[in-house]
């Protein structure tokens, strides 16, 4: 989907430290971006901002 395997142990990281809706919330906010050309970085740089808002909680 974002042709990103080679950040596999990252994306394992995020999964053992937020709760699935962050990371679909991220995904498809990623996903409606048909534009972006690397859509693994914008994933990344997606969670860490919706992660700072779920650590603020």
């Amino acid at each position: 989907m974002l042709n990103d395997l080679h950040s596999l142990a990252l994306h394992e990281s995020y999964v053992r430290q937020y709760p699935r809706e962050v990371l679909e919330d991220a995904l498809n906010t990623v996903l409606s971006k048909p534009y972006i050309d690397n859509k693994g970085a914008y994933y990344n740089k997606i969670v860490q901002q919706y992660a700072r808002k779920f650590n603020r909680n």
